[in-house]
C-alpha cells in the first residue's frame, strides 16, 4: 500500500510531492526507528517514483531538474525574503478581514498595497497577525513537535509508537512546509491537521493489546517453518483408493 499511496503522490499534479512525500515517508521510519526499511526506501523508492513517471509519459530527468530548481529559488529568492518584508511591512499585523474566506485581506483591500508574492503560511501569518502573533505561529508548531516527541518516547506498545510516529512526522513536515505553502489552511489538511492532533495526544491512553497480538501471530506465522502435511481424509467423506 506504501508504493500505492507513493505513486498517488507522484501523479496528483502537486510539484511538492516530488520532494516532501518520501521527506515525510523517511521521516516515519526514521521516529520509528525502522532503519532496515530506511534502507530499503532510499533504494526503492526512486524507482517506483521514476517507473511511475516513465509509465505515464512524463520526463523524469526534467521533472527533477525543474524540482531541484524551484527548490533551490524558492529557498534562496521567495520563501525567506518574503518572510523579511511581511514581518518589515507589517510588524503589528492587519488582522484577517470581514470577508468571506481564507486569507481575506490577501486577496481583496491589502492585496492591492503588498508589493511582493505571498508563498509561505508563515509570511501570511506575519501580515495577518503581525510579528508577536508569528512567534506564536511558531511557538505552537515547536510545542506539538515537543509534546509529540514525549508522547513517543513514552509509549511501549509497538502499535502504538508506529502510530505516535507517523502523526509526529506529519507535523514536522508541515511545520515544514509551512515555509513554502498554506496547506495548513486549505481542505483538507486544515481538519486532518488538528484531528491527528488530537489523536496524538489520546494514543498513551489507547489499548493496543488486540492490534499487538495479531500481529505478533502474523510474524509467528510467517518466520515458522513450512512442513508439508499429508490431508487427512474429512468425516462423512469415502476414502478412494488408488488401483494397483
Amino acid at each position: 500500500m506504501m508504493g500505492v499511496v507513493f505513486a498517488a503522490c507522484m501523479l496528483s499534479g502537486a510539484r511538492a510531492n516530488f520532494m516532501f512525500a518520501p521527506l515525510l515517508y523517511l521521516t516515519i521510519l526514521f521516529l520509528d526507528a525502522k532503519l532496515k526499511k530506511i534502507a530499503v526506501g532510499l533504494l526503492f523508492a526512486p524507482i517506483v517514483m521514476g517507473g511511475t513517471m516513465e509509465a505515464v509519459g512524463l520526463d523524469v530527468l526534467g521533472v527533477f531538474g525543474a524540482t531541484s530548481g524551484l527548490a533551490k529559488s524558492y529557498g534562496s529568492e521567495l520563501v525567506i525574503p518574503e518572510l523579511i518584508k511581511s514581518i518589515l511591512s507589517h510588524p503589528f499585523g492587519e488582522g484577517v478581514g470581514s470577508n468571506t474566506g481564507q486569507a481575506n485581506n490577501l486577496i481583496s483591500d491589502l492585496g492591492g498595497t503588498l508589493k511582493h508574492n505571498i508563498e509561505g503560511y508563515y509570511a501570511k501569518a506575519a501580515i495577518e497577525l503581525g510579528f508577536i502573533g508569528l512567534m506564536l505561529v511558531v511557538m505552537i508548531f515547536a510545542a506539538l513537535i515537543f509534546y509529540g516527541a514525549g508522547i513517543r518516547r513514552q509509549v511501549r506498545d509497538p502499535v502504538g509508537r508506529s502510530i505516535a510516529s507517523s502523526i509526529l512526522a506529519f507535523i514536522i513536515i508541515m511545520a515544514l512546509h509551512s515555509g513554502k505553502g498554506w496547506q495548513i489552511e486549505l481542505d483538507p489538511i486544515n481538519v486532518w491537521f488538528w484531528l491527528l492532533v488530537g489523536l496524538l495526544f489520546r494514543v498513551p491512553h489507547m489499548d493496543f493489546s488486540t492490534l499487538s497480538d495479531r500481529r505478533r501471530k502474523e510474524e509467528a506465522m510467517h518466520r515458522a517453518p513450512r512442513r508439508r502435511r499429508r490431508l487427512a481424509p474429512q468425516p462423512g467423506v469415502a476414502r478412494i483408493r488408488p488401483r494397483a
